[in-house]
């Protein structure tokens, strides 16, 4: 598959089995080669296909999991809060990486794992989907919570840029909050 586009989905499944099960139409609706998540209780305890190649954090709680069995991942680095695969895409190597921070965790820490596995990268593509819980007006929030700027102060000083996509809903929401888009795409060419 080395010139071929790689279609990939970022998604949060809110720690439901309603939607653990809608998992997979989704993958089918959006004809995805590769899932960039969280993984859930559910997904923990109940599964995915067999024929899914999932990597996974040391903390099983970010994953990358390669839809498409055309694809020949090759895992890069699995830290307690990231992991990293690569996939050749073309003349050369992209890399995907998944990585997942609690609400209640040092944001810092998981910055730090990202921050290293950029700097090990030679000059090639990366794919960046992760869960930082945090808020910024610049993926959807309506306001700025401290993890949200240092989020973004992460993403300036390493020319990452957001992908999320405007007209895309969020996949999670809490009532209390109003809308939340947890989901931060980042891609540096």
């Amino acid at each position: 598959m080395s010139n071929a586009s790689i279609n990939t989905l970022q998604i949060n499944l809110a720690l439901t089995k309603a939607a653990t099960d809608q998992l997979q139409k989704s993958l089918g609706d959006f004809k995805s080669d590769i899932l960039i998540q969280e993984l859930t209780p559910m997904q923990k305890k109940f599964g995915n296909p067999k024929s899914w190649n999932i990597f996974s954090s040391k903390s099983k709680n970010a994953a990358i999991t390669i839809v498409n069995r055309k694809l020949q991942p090759v895992i890069a680095e699995s830290k307690q809060n990231l992991v990293a695969v690569k996939l050749q895409t073309g003349k050369q190597s992209t890399t995907f990486i998944s990585a997942y921070n609690s609400p209640y965790a040092n944001i810092e820490e998981t910055l730090k794992e990202i921050q290293e596995m950029i700097t090990s990268l030679k000059v090639e593509p990366i794919f960046i989907g992760t869960d930082f819980n945090g808020r910024h007006t610049l993926w959807g929030y309506r306001d700025n919570d401290a993890r949200g700027e240092n989020v973004l102060d992460f993403l300036l000083a390493n020319d990452l840029y957001v992908i999320n996509r405007p007209e895309t809903p969020p996949t999670f929401q809490r009532h209390l909050q109003g809308l939340a888009r947890f989901n931060h795409l980042a891609h540096k060419a």
